[in-house]
């Protein structure tokens, strides 16, 4: 049986946002979003377990039964830590609570708008075969029509989608089985970009993960969501767009029915 964790990573640091994990959005802890979103891709069958890593004893203590809670080390909780080594403790971690997991998914909680469904089609193209990994993307210029917000590239050097092709269909209950494979290359050396990276969610093959160092590997599958899923809360606007979005009621986060 294949293995299949969800790894969630909440450092207790925010240069921009201090404390945002645990402050309240829409009602709620931000990271409580995330926690909601991990069981329900537990119970619908899409993760067999779930960690948080964290140096942060809120996040710890607002994690709810069935997400297992990783203490971070010092080291690894640094703003110069990278997302990487901290999964790849957490992954480590976990194989000696759980056993082997064979495929890794990186649930985001700067994400707390992704959707069940967004999130069950990234880790489900790499689940069924179909790639060695899987990320979120929208279109760049497309508008949340509640509050305007729209995704932009960001000079911070992380890899972009410059061309979505159709890929095929899987057989699903749900509207989540078209996967496309993308073609990426570096913020810097982009032309005329069409899509961004969402970061809500990443999956990939564990040993490729683990020894290629990366989220995203040549043959990677990308799940299109809309500008209202696609806000990664890093600064006080993203947060504002966000929680208007949350509570205008334009998001369900609740599981989909089988």
């Amino acid at each position: 049986m294949t293995g299949r964790i969800g790894i969630i990573l909440a450092r207790a640091g925010s240069v921009r946002l201090p404390g945002k994990n645990t402050r309240e959005f829409a009602g709620k802890p931000m990271i409580t979003w995330t926690y909601e979103r991990a069981l329900a891709l537990i119970n619908l069958g899409h993760l067999d377990h779930v960690v948080v890593s964290t140096d942060d004893p809120e996040v710890i203590y607002l994690a709810p039964e069935g997400i297992e809670a990783i203490e971070r080390p010092m080291h690894l909780a640094t703003s110069s830590a990278t997302s990487f080594d901290a999964a790849v403790h957490a992954l480590l971690d976990a194989e000696m609570r759980f056993g082997r997991m064979d495929i890794v998914s990186l649930l985001q909680p700067t994400s707390p708008l992704a959707s069940v469904a967004s999130v069950a089609s990234v880790i489900r193209s790499v689940s069924c075969g179909f790639a060695g990994s899987a990320i979120t993307a929208c279109a760049i210029g497309e508008r949340d029509p509640s509050t305007g917000w729209m995704p932009t590239l960001k000079s911070n050097g992380m890899r972009r989608i410059t061309e979505i092709a159709t890929g095929l269909t899987i057989p699903t209950k749900n509207p989540e089985g078209q996967f496309n494979i993308v073609s990426m290359k570096r913020a810097d050396d982009f032309d005329n970009p069409t899509h961004v990276i969402t970061g809500a969610a990443y999956s990939v093959e564990r040993n490729a993960f683990v020894e290629r160092g990366a989220f995203i590997l040549s043959r990677c599958a990308g799940t299109l969501v809309p500008a209202s899923e696609a806000i990664d809360i890093d600064t006080i606007e993203d947060w504002d767009a966000a929680e208007k979005i949350a509570l205008g009621g334009a998001i369900d986060n609740v599981a989909p029915t089988e």
